[in-house]
């Protein structure tokens, strides 16, 4: 059990090799008994290590590896942007200078990486998500482009307001209400929430990770956010 758990361990800090559990001995584990202590899913892994580190350690020119997998090649073309993996199971094409997945046309600068992407997505699903009604009684999922802002749950029946997304009776509910008019723009309302949203999903991340306090979104979601035309209606 203390060859099993020592060997877990090493195994577990990324090691290659596994030495004896006594400090004061040089030796190493043989394969044969690291293979009978070891997991199945652990000894692919393991396989895997060893083989990127001896091609490392070849040190062949032209050579190069897939980031996501142990697949490597000579590469000959030097004007070639894109590492194409061959890997059956890999198959990803990434970028040979800064190793991400195939951003062509963009440059490596352009990319987003890491916080700055998440933090980008997180805003995006909040922002996308504002636009939604769920019923409050069968939790259907709904929007409108366009038309009356009564609408009828096409679940289970319910009338429900599209501006204030409560449970209405009939029309009642829109006679004599500045916010909850019986006919506007759906794009104004989007618009309005949207950016509501933008606000909240941003701060809220930035809680979460205040880390990317200073984080400046090079596509930031707020610039897509098109304000609607402003339209008016004449008497005639």
């Amino acid at each position: 059990n203390c060859v099993r758990t020592h060997i877990d361990i090493c195994f577990k800090e990324g090691k290659c090799r596994f030495g004896c559990v006594e400090n004061s001995c040089p030796g190493e584990y043989t394969t044969r008994l690291v293979n009978e202590l070891l997991p199945p899913k652990d000894l692919k892994r393991l396989n895997r290590r060893i083989q990127e580190e001896n091609i490392r350690q070849a040190a062949i020119d032209g050579l190069e590896c897939c980031p996501y997998c142990p697949y490597a090649v000579i590469v000959d073309n030097p004007d070639d942007k894109i590492f194409r993996c061959l890997n059956p199971e890999c198959m990803k094409e990434t970028c040979r200078l800064c190793k991400e997945p195939n951003h062509i046309p963009l440059r490596c600068d352009e990319v987003e990486k890491g916080i700055e992407l998440e933090m980008r997505k997180f805003i995006e699903e909040h922002v996308t998500e504002a636009m939604i009604r769920k019923c409050p009684r069968c939790s259907q999922r709904f929007y409108k482009v366009e038309g009356c802002n009564k609408m009828t749950c096409s679940s289970c029946g319910l009338f429900i307001c599209y501006v204030c997304r409560e449970t209405i009776n009939g029309y009642d509910h829109f006679t004599n209400n500045e916010k909850c008019t019986l006919s506007n723009q759906s794009e104004k309302i989007h618009y309005e929430e949207m950016v509501q949203e933008y606000t909240n999903a941003k701060n809220e991340y930035l809680r979460l990770h205040p880390e990317a306090h200073d984080m400046i979104l090079r596509y930031d979601p707020i610039s897509h956010l098109m304000k609607p035309p402003v339209t008016t209606t004449g008497a005639t």
